[in-house]
């Protein structure tokens, strides 16, 4: 079997997609109505700054050879690393229930079935 390998060009355009999706504009709408030109600015903004801290963190686990959780436990012990699961835990299900939601006003505009 021949191993494959992505480059870092690929491997960014996969996180870009990853990371911009209507469902985060969406989102960004509920809680901060900025319009279109201030919208695309702090979802930019956003992405910069999250992208930086994010680009750390990955450097760290690929020099340590570590998931992002376990490298956790180097600055922040055991406990602290199960604090962060803990809340990666609650956003992963806060992210989930913006989808489920997003998806229920989609399903609404297609098929109304019942006035909410």
């Amino acid at each position: 079997m021949k191993d494959t390998y992505i480059t870092q060009p690929q491997f960014a355009m996969i996180w870009f997609g990853a990371a911009l999706s209507i469902a985060e504009i969406m989102t960004g709408t509920y809680l901060a109505p900025l319009g279109l030109t201030q919208g695309l600015y702090a979802i930019i903004l956003g992405h910069i700054i999250g992208g930086i801290l994010l680009f750390g963190a990955g450097l760290i686990g690929g020099r340590l050879r570590q998931g992002s959780m376990n490298t956790t436990a180097f600055s922040f012990g055991p406990l602290g690393a199960k604090g962060f699961a803990f809340l990666n835990m609650l956003q992963l299900i806060g992210w989930t229930s913006i989808m489920i939601y997003d998806a229920m006003l989609a399903l609404q505009e297609l098929a109304p079935l019942s006035p909410i």
